[in-house]
């Protein structure tokens, strides 16, 4: 089990959160377990967010791995451009209709 607390709007929100392990005795590794948990989730959800990931229906062969790599990576070169201030969305599809920012998107380097 954690518990979870934040500071949202000037109240403080607390969560319980259950979690299932073989983790015993070990505070240290259960903690750096979980924050590991979620740091994938959280990518995993912004891949479904940006690409509409879990709607995909690609399942023969390699097809979903070869897709989850090119998801990836497309993903984290929308990521690293910081020319404009929108979300990860709005930057895949403006790449999808204007090719001037496609282009900008696949020369820029940080």
């Amino acid at each position: 089990m954690v518990v979870y607390s934040k500071i949202e709007d000037d109240v403080k929100v607390t969560d319980t959160r259950y979690f299932i392990c073989s983790i015993e005795d070990d505070p240290d590794k259960f903690a750096y377990a979980v924050r590991n948990h979620w740091g994938i989730e959280s990518m995993h959800w912004s891949l479904d967010v940006t690409f509409l990931e879990d709607s995909k229906r690609v399942r023969k062969d390699n097809a979903p791995e070869n897709l989850s790599l090119l998801l990836k990576m497309a993903f984290n070169i929308i990521k690293m451009d910081t020319s404009v201030k929108k979300s990860m969305k709005i930057k895949r599809r403006k790449a999808g209709w204007n090719l001037e920012f496609l282009e900008h998107l696949l020369t820029c380097s940080k």
